[in-house]
C-alpha cells in the first residue's frame, strides 16, 4: 500500500479498513481531475468540465435508505418509509462485506468540515473508490487549511463504494443499492455506503448528522430561553444560536459575573450581552449566573 498526498495520523485502520491498495489522501482539485480522467471515470467536455456517466441510477433512491435502530438514536428518529430501521447485527455483517471488498483497491480520502461556524463545525471524512466522487465531496464541503489536516479526527465518516452490490437476501437490503447510516458508531466509524448515480447521497448522510446536531441545538436553546423567562428575563424571540440579554447599563457587571465562573459572553456596552447556546454544562452555567444576577435587577 502506498500513501499518496498528505496522509492523516488517523489512518484507515481506525475505520477497520485493512490491506487496501494505494490511498490518495486529500488530493487537490487538479490532481483529482487528472486521476478521474486517467482512470476513465469521465470525459473532458468542451472548455474543460469533467463529465461523468453515473449509470442507471440518476438520482436518490429513497426506498433504499436505512438507519440503524439502536438505543442512542432510537427516540430521535422519525421512523417510517423514509427512515427505515436496520438491525445493528445486519449492519455489522454488511460493513464486514464492504471492508473485504475494498481490500486491494485504491481509495481516495478527503478530510473536510461541515458548517462554517467554528463553534459547531463538524470534521468529516469521505472515503471513495472513485476520484470523481472525492472531487465532488471536496467541492461540496469546507476544505480545511493544509496545516490542520494532521490534527483532524473525523466525527462522521462516509464510505462510498458504488461498485459494491448488496445481496438483499443476505444483507437485509431491498435491492443491490443501499444507504445505511449508523449513529452509534461515533468518531472513527460511521460507515455510509452509496451507489453510483447518487452524488447527492454523499451529502445526504452528512447533512442527516448535521440536522441531528441542529435539532439538539434548537432543543437546548428552547430550554435556556424557557429557563431565563421563568427567572423573569424579557427576551426577544430568537431563531439563532444565541440569546440576547437586554442588560443596558448592567451589561459589563453581568459579563464580570459570567467571567468568574468561566463563562464567556459577547458584550455590547450599554446595550446587552449575546450569549451563545453551547453544551448543556455551559448553558447551565448561564442559567446559574442569570438567576443570581436577576435578584439585584429590576425589569
Amino acid at each position: 500500500m502506498q500513501q499518496i498526498g498528505q496522509p492523516s495520523p488517523f489512518g484507515l485502520d481506525k475505520h477497520g479498513l485493512q490491506n487496501v491498495g494505494n490511498v490518495h489522501w486529500n488530493l487537490s482539485t487538479p490532481a483529482l481531475y487528472e486521476q478521474a480522467v486517467r482512470h476513465r471515470e469521465g470525459m473532458i467536455s468542451h472548455l474543460g468540465p469533467l463529465v461523468v456517466r453515473t449509470g442507471q441510477y440518476t438520482g436518490r433512491s429513497p426506498n433504499d435508505k436505512f438507519v440503524v435502530r439502536e438505543p442512542s438514536s432510537e427516540d430521535k428518529i422519525w421512523w417510517g418509509k423514509v427512515n427505515q430501521p436496520f438491525d445493528p447485527s445486519q449492519f455489522d455483517r454488511l460493513y464486514s462485506s464492504l471492508s473485504a471488498y475494498v481490500q486491494g483497491r485504491d481509495l481516495f480520502v478527503q478530510d473536510l468540515y461541515v458548517d462554517a461556524d467554528p463553534v459547531y463545525r463538524v470534521p468529516i471524512r469521505v472515503i471513495t473508490e472513485n476520484a470523481w466522487q472525492s472531487l465532488f465531496a471536496r467541492n461540496m464541503f469546507i476544505r480545511p487549511p493544509r496545516s490542520e489536516l494532521e490534527s483532524i479526527v473525523p466525527q462522521f465518516t462516509v464510505l462510498s463504494v458504488p461498485n459494491f452490490h448488496a445481496m438483499p437476501d443476505l444483507d437485509g437490503t431491498k435491492t443491490e443499492v443501499f444507504v445505511v447510516v449508523n449513529f452509534a458508531k461515533t468518531g472513527a466509524l460511521r460507515p455510509f455506503a452509496d451507489y453510483l448515480g447518487s452524488r447527492a447521497v454523499i451529502t445526504q448522510g452528512v447533512f442527516d448528522e448535521l440536522q441531528a446536531r441542529v435539532d439538539a441545538l434548537v432543543a437546548e436553546r428552547e430550554r435556556v430561553v424557557a429557563g431565563l423567562r421563568y427567572q423573569g428575563w424579557h427576551l426577544p424571540e430568537t431563531q439563532a444560536n444565541f440569546v440576547w440579554l437586554p442588560l443596558g447599563a448592567d451589561t459589563m457587571a453581568f459579563a464580570a459575573a459570567a467571567d468568574k465562573v468561566g463563562l464567556v459572553v459577547r458584550t455590547f456596552a450599554g446595550e446587552g450581552a449575546r450569549c451563545t447556546i453551547a453544551e448543556q454544562e455551559a448553558n447551565d452555567l448561564l442559567l446559574h449566573v442569570a438567576r443570581n444576577f436577576v435578584v439585584a435587577r429590576t425589569f
